[in-house]
């Protein structure tokens, strides 16, 4: 007969050899799990900025480690133009866009599921002229300069009927120097990151806001197409770090931009 020791110890080693597989598959705990978020490849601090043999930098950028470290993701970085960017997310070859709007392109997204986090910062988009320029009127205002792949959308019924004309530049360079050369009137950007290029890169180069023409107010989100889950938890981060993000803010000098006038959407 069977002793009773006998049949625990081998119903222990059965138990034991099932459990095997499950024990070892658990991750690890500093395993991580990688997402990949595609970003714009400009030079557009203080948000973003990627050069060629230079890690990214940014607030942007550091937003995002932060959440990957305190949600135990691996945040992986890719970086395309503005238009191939859009492309590869819709194709779904990229996990996250940064930044992104429901704003942006809406007629190309309506075929796609699109998910947008809450916003992780205002902004404000408008023309930078020339100072010597800075009281153009709307209707001597002719020439428009933007990124390529951006849509001035204050302005693109202007553009549609001919009124105004649309110059695209490949990069913020390509994009003040043709100001600096009078081939545009003014250059549609992001109001806080134009101010910044200007002064780092061409110190004298005099440009304003020209609050005196309409201005674009947004959001920065982050969007996916399959991970809405993942977007759950960066709300949640966006709310439990606050702290730690408006410390962020501040290094990076992130500002709230006074509105004197009404912008127009």
């Amino acid at each position: 007969m069977m002793k009773s020791a006998d049949f625990n110890i081998r119903q222990f080693c059965c138990y034991a050899l099932l459990l095997l597989p499950i024990f070892f598959s658990v991750p690890g705990k500093g395993e991580q799990k990688p997402l990949v978020i595609g970003i714009e490849a400009l030079d557009y601090l203080p948000f973003y900025q990627v050069k060629a043999g230079e890690p990214l930098s940014g607030y942007s950028v550091d937003l995002l480690q932060l959440f990957g470290r305190k949600a135990g993701y691996d945040i992986k970085f890719e970086a395309y133009n503005v238009s191939r960017l859009f492309s590869v997310f819709l194709a779904g070859r990229i996990d996250f866009k940064y930044p992104d709007s429901p704003n942006w392109s809406a007629q190309m997204k309506k075929s796609h599921g699109i998910y947008y986090s809450n916003s992780t910062t205002a902004i404000v988009d408008g023309i930078l002229t020339l100072s010597k320029n800075q009281d153009l009127l709307l209707d001597e205002f002719k020439v428009l300069g933007s990124i390529r792949g951006f849509s001035p959308w204050p302005y693109m019924g202007w553009v549609q009927t001919g009124r105004i004309t649309l110059v695209e530049a490949d990069n913020m360079d390509q994009l003040f120097r043709l100001l600096k050369a009078g081939r545009i009137h003014g250059a549609y950007v992001n109001v806080q990151v134009g101010m910044k290029y200007v002064q780092q890169h061409l110190p004298n180069l005099n440009v304003v806001w020209n609050r005196g023409l309409p201005f674009g107010k947004d959001n920065y989100f982050l969007s996916t197409i399959y991970h809405q889950e993942v977007l759950k938890e960066f709300d949640k981060f966006l709310i439990t770090y606050k702290k730690e993000i408006e410390e962020l803010k501040r290094r990076h000098g992130i500002e709230y931009l006074e509105l004197k006038k009404t912008g127009s959407r």
